[in-house]
């Protein structure tokens, strides 16, 4: 008999309704089993169902089968909520008996996952102090079944886990009282660091969890988690207590603690501890003097130092060749290869390069010459015990700065190499650099004062060197209040100090200079670094403003806040900013921004950032390119390799330059054998680099990729996480700080606070080195030097050989055949060799073989091939197994050997050696290498931390050891030794020999410009030898530019100089007729010159404009397309006189009384003037025009108020202005409006209809400002319908302005055509300069630059 399916559950359904209890109980555990199928024809019934598990006339099991039916019909509803919380009134039994019946696992899963997430939820509500409903008594219930079955079951990491997002710390504790695994613990550790928690919660269970870990272990096992501990927590505290346990009992294992803490503690935290260490006493004074020692960072930096000055490995070939491609007396280039050569170098104290191209070197100039200066600050790095001496002849000398020409560049440079030099241990600098940043003058010197303090000080948290910077921000130079700006944040790293951020943002608002802002800007990411949420509100607010330099300060503080915390909200909003923000400088940081985010787990970010490798636009696929090289330095990931390879072809030239450096630093520290790429990046880095027809951009990022790829002397990686597995704070600082290269080529030096030298140096009891051995259980290859580059061969020219025709061949074979025939051929005739005859050209037959020509390719290239191989035998004997030798399966290193991060795993010290580690190699699991020395592939972690500085228990202590002589220390030069540069390696105090020169004479070159093929007609343009420069002067409106000035001297030297009188619009005429220029005078900002504009330009090396600031001219993207741009100083107050003579000529109607008087008006006086004595003058902005102005209204005796977005009550009462408490209060009270502040997206309209509604019937508006302050349409209209006395106005939205504008036929508006800073003085100072600038760039030193 067949037993048929049940195809509905109506019957079981019906008898739900039946007034019999018994018929209830029967259908409601009829109907459990069968949800699955009918769920949708039961939830038609689910309210009697809900009904039937609150009646009281059912017993307890039936309403419990209700509660369970209801939970089941919910889950396949997708209600999970309702689900729970109908499986918790089903009680554990019936759940339990549900759990074990078959096809209901996805059910019981779904909904113990949701108990969970809802316990964690409640749990998190109450420990916040938050108002929250009380837990349910059987959801506790379920938890803890949970947690006991996990016990039972040995799943310890997964109870941990639930216990942790719970705030169940006692379950930890349970465990591990449980189980005594310190493992657990280290578990529970990382989970509370990588897991995402709010700061407080996560500081919370690190203090729960440090007194669970035994402090009297001797064997070392747990201290990289120990040190990863108290490094987060940065809690003096706790670490004494730890060093009393170890001392004097331990003394090797507080060594070893002491060198981790250096290696990832704040500054402040190891100089807590250095102060609170006890004295000691007798044997342990010698003990925690050593300790103390060791804290303050300078013994792991010499140590580091001598490890990479004994394994340098530089390959100068390279430097070499790149030097001899690329063009010295260009700027561009110069730094490139400066930054090459102090990338290669980096640490090593070799200046050996430098002193073997002294002429190159001498061709530096202006910033050039900075950068080059300050990259003996990177090659130096770590040698501060003779920063001062080896920097000596650059530093300013007799506490001022030198008055020679061009010095001020090398002096700067040198401060901001004394800074790079001093990272880490820079408390000896710190004064002197503070004393220089004091008295000097000069903004370039200020500039390199202000990055050196702010690098040697980093995160001192100093509030005198806050105040000093400050003083220089506050003088408002551009150049040295952006440096001011990155150095206030450097010393205020992490601190999330309120006061110093209002302060740097209130003032980012009121400059107008864009590099002040972006250095606040990042100097505001930099205070936040670390703290999480407590930066939420303030990066809230920056995301937020209108300008674009504030939301990329946002984007980095968001960044730093989490920075390696993989935060999902923090990631979600970059991803949403790198997709829609309208900029795109912001658009790239947010890209760039994923890597300090996610560096903890390199391999998941180029699946993240693969999509934005594809983006159209160009700034995110930049972004994504150093994400990517950032986020996984030192890894050679292949992932992210084979991302990046075919982004150096990308049609831009930025892309390109993004996607070199990001391969270097990826491949640092990389084999061939364990790279497959390497070897190709490094072809391509000299390919691109030695190809003139290449973009500048492109060729810099390459040159730099070279010396990232083999930074160090090829003993260093970069890397964001330190030894001790905490984050790297001067590598993320670092790179931050790279990355803002795009603006400013001296901050990439920043690179090398990322470096980190990689070994094994083992020290004994007495910190001394002795001699041992130890393997590397890996194939040598695997982790070998690269080899070094070998000199180009001179190759013999190649015979090549004659084509032609098929038919001539035939005839000559048949020719040759008929007189070997007839025996005409003599005896002594030599046989024809092959492939030295005619090669026929074969166009219907098979394809070609050998050195024929390929149908596919049309390439002859392997006819030559063909040539010489058919000289030599046709087959060549292959090797014999026995002539090949093995790779052994591993190797010996000696100690202070390099030994990479991916090595790690692979290191062990021999059982019976005399030397034994007193913590483990590496955090992670020692690998062996397996049959044939091939390496397991899985489960291997390439980024483990350890290595580094190991303190070494000697075995045989009665032995006579040896010992590794490091160089002696050497004495300070006297003061009247002469102040040269020194040896290649640098290390003696008194350098000899002639110092490395600064050459200020030597002219420089122009970049060579982008090469493209013409196509059309075979021809090469002309070179700068071979046609006259070309000079335009635009928008000389009065014809006064070749008057001002005598340029004489320009048409001497054969310059044609053109002037545009009348203003040009339209952008692609403007295009048009600018493309033969060479050098473009600009006057102010009549005419725009954005990117689109100066991209299409492709003959312009020079720029000149008016003034020494021109916010219509794209100096960023010029200054990477190579364009030098300078500018001019003003004279005179041609500004505040024009501002007081529109006051005056509408309050007394000038204008209107003198059309009268000279139209003859028979009346004659029309109007009354407006008396100023008394009136109320109110100032939108009191900056410096605000404060003059101010003045004379004063002696007018007029009242004077003043607002702007952040005028403070301090900085009005200094400008003597009395601070409105609103701008509507402002415009209410005031009977003359004058506008003075500067346009940006903030301030664009910021006077519009809601102001102009409440001034005053009889007040007025003046603007010499910029127009589009104020909404133009609205002005128009109260004018028209006089709700306003009238208005005096020099600026306008549009310029020239329109002749049909509706401004030009109102009576009382007085206009001016935009001449308030056009006086006669002004021009002649504006064209003089114009013509010593022109003059300047052509003879290869341009001043004035922007």
């Amino acid at each position: 008999m067949v037993v048929r399916s049940q195809s509905s559950a109506a019957g079981v359904l019906a008898l739900l309704s039946e007034p019999d209890a018994v018929f209830k109980q029967h259908a409601l555990k009829a109907l459990n089993p069968l949800v699955p199928r009918f769920w949708a024809e039961i939830s038609e019934h689910i309210a009697l169902i809900e009904s039937l598990y609150e009646s009281d006339d059912l017993p307890k099991d039936a309403r419990a089968s209700a509660a369970l039916l209801a939970s089941k019909v919910y889950y396949f509803l997708g209600e999970y909520d309702e689900s729970l919380s109908f499986a918790l009134g089903a009680g554990n039994n019936a759940f339990e008996n549900e759990a074990r019946s078959q096809g209901s696992e996805e059910y019981v899963e779904t909904v113990v996952s949701k108990a969970i997430d809802r316990y964690i939820q409640l749990r998190t509500e109450e420990q916040s102090g938050s108002k929250a409903e009380k837990i349910d008594p059987r959801l506790q219930d379920i938890i803890e079944g949970i947690f006991s079955r996990c016990i039972e079951d040995g799943e310890f990491k997964q109870a941990i886990g639930i216990a942790l997002e719970s705030r169940r710390l006692d379950v930890v504790e349970h465990i591990y009282k449980h189980t005594n695994d310190v493992s657990l613990l280290s578990y529970a550790m990382e989970a509370a660091l990588d897991t995402g928690f709010s700061l407080s919660y996560r500081d919370q269970v690190l203090r729960f969890l440090f007194p669970l870990f035994p402090q009297s272990s001797t064997d070392g096992s747990h201290v990289h988690t120990l040190t990863r501990l108290l490094i987060t927590l940065g809690d003096s505290g706790l670490t004494i207590p730890l060093f009393k346990t170890m001392v004097p009992s331990n003394k090797l294992l507080a060594y070893q603690l002491a060198f981790d803490l250096v290696e990832g503690g704040a500054r402040d935290y190891l100089e807590s501890i250095r102060s609170d260490l006890p004295e000691g006493q007798s044997e342990s004074k010698e003990i925690y003097d050593k300790i103390r020692s060791i804290l303050t960072g300078q013994e792991s930096v010499k140590i580091y130092l001598e490890f990479l000055k004994r394994n340098n490995k530089v390959d100068l070939l390279i430097l070499k060749n790149t030097k001899d491609v690329l063009e010295s007396r260009s700027s561009i280039y110069h730094t490139a290869l400066t930054l090459q050569n102090a990338f290669m170098h980096a640490g090593t104290t070799s200046d050996l390069f430098l002193r073997e191209n002294l002429e190159w070197l001498g061709l530096a100039s202006n910033w050039s010459k900075f950068t080059a200066t300050a990259g003996l600050g990177v090659i130096h790095k770590g040698y501060f015990e003779q920063g001062m001496t080896i920097l000596g002849p650059y530093l300013p000398q007799g506490g001022g700065e030198s008055t020679m020409q061009g010095a001020a560049y090398s002096e700067g440079g040198a401060l901001y190499a004394l800074g790079l030099i001093s990272a880490g241990c820079g408390s000896s600098v710190t004064d002197y650099l503070r004393e220089t940043l004091r008295s000097a003058q000069g903004e370039v010197v200020q500039h390199g004062a202000a990055l050196g303090l702010g690098i040697a000080a980093m995160g001192s948290k100093n509030a005198e060197t806050f105040e000093d910077l400050k003083s220089v921000l506050f003088m408002d130079s551009a150049v040295a209040g952006e440096a001011s700006g990155y150095a206030m944040g450097l010393i205020m790293l992490g601190t999330a100090a309120a006061d110093p951020v209002s302060e740097m943002l209130t003032y980012a608002r009121e400059t107008h200079h864009e590099k002040i802002i972006r250095g606040l800007a990042i100097g505001v990411a930099f205070v936040y670094y670390g703290r999480q949420e407590e930066a939420d509100s303030t990066v809230k607010l920056l995301l937020a403003e209108k300008d674009p330099i504030l939301r990329y300060g946002g984007v980095y503080t968001l960044a730093l806040a989490y920075a390696g915390t993989a935060n999902n909200d923090a990631v979600r909003r970059l991803l949403h900013i790198a997709v829609s923000d309208v900029s795109d400088d912001v658009r790239r940081a947010a890209v760039t921004s994923l890597a300090f985010l996610l560096f903890k787990n390199p391999s998941q970010v180029p699946r993240i950032v693969q999509l934005l490798c594809e983006s159209y636009n160009p700034h995110v696929r930049c972004g994504a390119t150093l994400a990517l090289g950032i986020a996984c330095a030192g890894t050679g990931l292949q992932d992210a390799v084979e991302i990046l390879e075919p982004m150096t072809r990308d049609s831009v030239d930025f892309v390109r330059q993004g996607a070199f450096i990001a391969l270097g630093m990826i491949l640092v520290e990389q084999s061939d054998a364990s790279s497959p790429s390497l070897a190709s990046t490094r072809s391509l880095y000299t390919k691109v680099v030695s190809d003139k027809h290449e973009d500048p951009v492109a060729r810099f990022g390459a040159a730099i990729g070279q010396g990232l790829i083999d930074a160090g002397g090829r003993n260093v990686t970069i890397s964001l996480l330190s030894r001790a597995g905490s984050r790297n704070t001067n590598a993320i600082i670092g790179m931050v700080m790279f990355c803002q290269f795009w603006y400013w080529y001296p901050l990439a030096h920043c690179a090398s606070l990322a470096f980190e030298p990689t070994g094994i140096i083992g020290l004994n009891a007495d910190l001394k080195v002795p001699k041992f051995e130890f393997v590397s259980n890996a194939r040598p290859s695997l982790f070998a030097y690269p080899a070094l580059a070998k000199p180009p061969k001179k190759e013999a020219a190649a015979k090549v050989a004659t084509a032609v025709l098929s038919t001539t061949a035939k005839v000559k074979a048949r020719e040759k055949k008929k007189a070997a025939a007839e025996g005409d051929a003599m005896e002594t005739d030599e046989p024809k060799k092959e492939g030295d005859g005619d090669i026929e050209m074969k166009t219907e037959e098979s394809p070609a073989k050998g050195g024929d020509i390929s149908p596919i390719n049309g390439s002859m290239s392997n006819l030559a091939d063909d040539s010489k191989t058919s000289t030599q035998p046709t087959t060549t004997a292959a090797p014999s197994p026995k002539s090949r030798k093995s790779e052994p399966s591993s190797e010996t290193l000696p100690n202070f050997s390099r030994v990479t991060p991916a090595q790690l795993s692979y290191i062990t010290f021999p059982s019976d050696g005399r030397y034994q580690p007193v913590r483990a190699v590496s955090s992670k699991v020692t690998i062996k290498a397996g049959r044939g020395g091939k390496l397991p592939t899985s489960g291997i972690n390439l980024y483990s931390g350890g290595g580094g500085i190991l303190l070494l228990a000697d075995l045989r202590p009665d032995e006579e050891g040896e010992f590794i002589d490091l160089e002696p220390r050497v004495e300070t030069a006297p003061a009247d030794a002469e102040p040269v540069v020194g040896n290649g390696n640098a290390v003696g105090a008194v350098p000899t020999g002639r110092h490395v020169a600064l050459d200020e004479s030597t002219p420089e070159a122009d970049p060579p410009e982008s090469f493209e093929y013409p196509f059309d007609n075979d021809t090469g343009s002309l070179t700068m030898s071979q046609a006259p420069i070309r000079v335009v002067v635009l928008d000389d409106y009065q014809q006064v530019a070749l008057k001002s000035a005598d340029w004489t001297s320009l048409k001497q030297r054969g310059v044609v100089v053109d002037v545009f009188v009348d203003a040009i619009s339209n952008e692609e005429e403007l295009v048009t007729c600018l493309q033969p220029y060479d050098v473009i005078c600009a006057m102010r900002e009549r005419t725009k010159f954005p990117r689109s504009v100066l991209e299409r330009l492709p003959n312009l090396k020079f720029i000149s404009t008016t003034g020494m600031g021109n916010r219509s001219l794209d100096t960023e993207f010029a200054k990477l397309k190579g364009i030098l741009v300078s500018g001019t100083q003003s004279a005179g107050n041609s500004t505040v006189e024009h501002i007081w003579t529109l006051i005056l000529a509408v309050a007394r109607y000038i204008v209107i009384e003198d059309n009268n008087v000279k139209n003859k008006n028979p009346q004659w006086q029309t109007v009354v003037p407006f008396g100023l004595a008394g009136r109320t003058l109110g100032l939108v902005g009191v900056g410096k025009l605000g404060t003059e102005t101010a003045t004379i209204a004063r002696v007018f005796k007029m009242r004077v108020l003043g607002w702007s977005p952040n005028l403070t009550e301090e900085r009005a009462k200094e400008a003597g202005v009395e601070l409105a408490s609103s701008k509507e209060v402002l415009f209410k009270e005031s009977d003359i409006i004058s506008v003075h502040m500067v346009l940006a997206p903030s301030t664009q309209g910021m006077v519009g209809p809601a102001e102009l509604a409440v001034m005053k019937p009889t007040s007025f508006l003046i603007n010499t400002s910029r127009g589009p302050l104020v909404q133009e349409e609205a002005l128009v209209d109260v004018l028209r319908n006089k709700r306003i006395a009238g208005a005096g106005l020099d600026v306008y939205d549009v310029e020239p302005l329109p002749l049909d504008h509706p401004l030009r036929t109102l009576k009382n508006v007085t206009l001016s055509p935009h001449n308030g800073y056009v006086n006669d003085t002004n021009y002649e100072t504006f064209w003089r300069q114009t013509v010593e600038n022109i003059e300047n760039f052509l003879d290869g030193s341009p001043t004035r630059q922007l």
